[in-house]
């Protein structure tokens, strides 16, 4: 511990009273530099024939190399595109992932995030799709 009270690491300081605060270099390609790499929750735009429900729109942002996607959607056809994820949103390769759908309960459904873009959804069930899923852009 230094003459101030606190100790600083690789990855930021750690203070006399425990508290840990993460610092960076500041720089863009720092990887603890997250406010420099986050973005504000922006909504998605819907494509065939999927909506938002309203209690949650579908949006998406970025933390880091972290992409979270969160919203409720409904009335799209299963196999289909829900929304195109925008260029440095995207996973370096496709991606499977486990999302919720309700029809009278909730069921297990699943979306595939491309690296081209689209994501898909495929639910047998008739009700909405609840998406709250994240991933990496980097490998």
């Amino acid at each position: 511990m230094g003459l101030c009270g606190s100790v600083r690491c690789g990855c930021g300081i750690v203070s006399s009273d425990g508290s840990f605060t993460i610092s960076g270099s500041g720089e863009p390609g720092d990887p603890f530099n997250l406010a420099a790499a986050s973005t504000p929750w922006v909504a998605v735009t819907l494509i065939n024939s999927w909506v938002n429900l309203g209690l949650q729109p579908a949006q998406y942002r970025k933390l880091g190399d972290m992409v979270y996607i969160r919203g409720q959607i409904q009335s799209g056809a299963s196999g289909t595109s829900a929304f195109t994820v925008p260029v440095g949103f995207r996973p370096p390769t496709s991606l499977d992932l486990s999302i919720v759908a309700y029809s009278g309960g909730a069921v297990v459904a699943l979306a595939s995030v491309q690296a081209g873009g689209p994501f898909n959804i495929w639910t047998a069930a008739t009700g909405n799709v609840s998406i709250n899923c994240q991933w990496s852009v980097t490998v």
